[in-house]
This record gives structure tokens, sequence and C-alpha cells, in this order.
């Protein structure tokens, strides 16, 4: 599926309202066959908001060891597909057993938590300049206790 997201983008180019259409619809079935309908319904009301905006709820995702939670009608809910149940960045061999990471901009922990649960033996570093973002993204991770440290940082320089 994802394969042919990347076709379809390469040939129409990002700004096409058919590729944002057929990308619409792949990320539905990935989520529809990763999580089930009930999940595919609660994302789709979340990304518009249909709950009070910004609202910080909880999703139970079955790639994570511990609950996530996100803002409903923010770009927390495309995040959460394409990182956490697309798996975009999950596509490493599987003989691979890294013991550190360093996820700089960790947004709301996305990353981090997805790999804390891939990997029981994974440290990881975060790094999030964004206040809300990072308050977020300390309670996504909190679950994983001493395998994560998560810093504020600023960008230096002129």
């Amino acid at each position: 599926m994802e394969q042919f997201r990347q076709w379809i983008r390469g040939f129409l180019g990002y700004d096409s309202q058919i590729y944002r259409a057929a990308s619409r619809v792949t990320s539905s079935l990935a989520i529809f066959a990763s999580e089930g309908g009930a999940t595919l319904r609660r994302l789709r009301s979340l990304e518009r908001g249909a709950s009070r905006p910004a609202q910080i709820e909880a999703l139970s995702l079955r790639l994570l060891s511990h609950p996530f939670w996100v803002r409903a009608g923010t770009a927390d809910i495309v995040t959460v597909v394409n990182n956490l149940i697309r798996e975009e960045y999950g596509q490493l061999p599987a003989q691979l057993h890294p013991r550190w990471m360093i996820d700089a901009g960790a947004y709301i922990g996305d990353t981090a938590a997805y790999f804390l649960s891939r990997y029981p033996g994974l440290r990881v570093i975060s790094l999030e300049p964004e206040p809300a973002n990072l308050e977020l993204a300390r309670r996504n991770l909190e679950p994983y206790g001493v395998r994560r440290l998560l810093f504020k940082w600023r960008f230096c320089g002129g």
C-alpha cells in the first residue's frame, strides 16, 4: 500500500487533488487493516476536531506498549497515522537491535514511543523546542520510564 502511495505521489505531486484523495483512501485502508473500523472512525472524528478542538484524548494502538495522547483537530492525528499506523519510520531491517536513539524534533513523542515499544532495550534522547508539544511528549513518554530522556532545546546561531 505504501509503495502505491509513493508511486502516485511521484507521478502526480503532493498538491494534486487526485493524490490527496488517493492518500486519504490508502491511509483509511491502512488504519482499518491495522486498528479496525472503530479506530478509523475515532481518528477521523479527532482529525475533524469533533470533540472540542485541542482537547487531549488517549488512543490505544496495536504497535504501542502504552496509550498515546493526541490533541483533537490538530496535526497530531496525521502524525499518528503516518508514524504509528503506517510506520513510515519503521522500515528497518529485522535484525536491527538499536541501543540508543536521538529524536531531534520529538513533536509529541510519536517516533520515540514507536521505537521504545518496538525495541525493549532501546533508550531514547528526545529534543523538542515547542512548549505545548514538549508537554504532550512528556505525557506520552512517561510510561517508558528511564528508557527515555526528554529535553527542551532552542536553536542557536544567527
